[in-house]
């Protein structure tokens, strides 16, 4: 029997996790998303920013829910907080292969741009200041990451969208693309388990 995948789209906010997996949605046609923001909107579609904490209770009591009946599923993260590797380690506790797709920009400036872009659009807002400690918080995590995930799959979002630049396995990196975007070489050389 092959294990079920546990998909985890990582990046801070506007990096582009989202549109990603709507772009990769018809490679995983089986996988179950657990999405807080959307799970947000079905307790409070006028105000969902209000249920944020509702919507987070959610999603966990839906994922030891999924890790239970042993479907695939993916679930979205800026990789800023802890609780991200307690969600991996328990996956691959209950025997998932866990993947890693991170989706990076340049700088958090990139992604405050980014974020600005969607709210102008009607979609939801984050402060600048949110934005750029998340960032900082998430490019920190990676290593973290990488050492829970099977497998890991690092974009730039920038340069080339949704280009695929590093693929990390068994302690060791294959690189996908060149030149490295300058915040992917920093995290290649710095993890460089060749």
């Amino acid at each position: 029997m092959t294990q079920p995948l546990a998909l985890f789209y990582a990046g801070a906010n506007g990096a582009g996790k989202s549109t990603m997996r709507e772009r990769q949605a018809g490679d995983y046609p089986d996988m179950l998303h657990l999405d807080p923001d959307a799970i947000a909107r079905e307790i409070c579609p006028a105000a969902p920013r209000t249920v944020d904490i509702a919507a987070a209770r959610e999603t966990l009591r839906r994922f030891h829910q999924v890790l239970q009946s042993q479907h695939p599923f993916s679930l979205e993260t800026t990789l800023s907080g802890e609780s991200i590797f307690r969600r991996m380690q328990e996956a691959r506790r209950a025997g998932y292969w866990v993947e890693l797709h991170y989706v990076g920009l340049p700088s958090s400036d990139c992604n405050i741009e980014r974020v600005r872009e969607r709210a102008e659009r009607g979609l939801h807002d984050i402060e600048p200041d949110t934005i750029r400690r998340r960032y900082q918080a998430s490019m920190h995590n990676i290593p973290k990451a990488l050492s829970l995930a099977n497998l890991a799959m690092l974009y730039d979002n920038w340069e080339r969208p949704h280009h695929p630049y590093l693929l990390y396995h068994d302690q060791h990196w294959q690189v996908l693309g060149q030149p490295l975007p300058t915040w992917l070489a920093a995290i290649h050389d710095s993890h460089a388990i060749h």
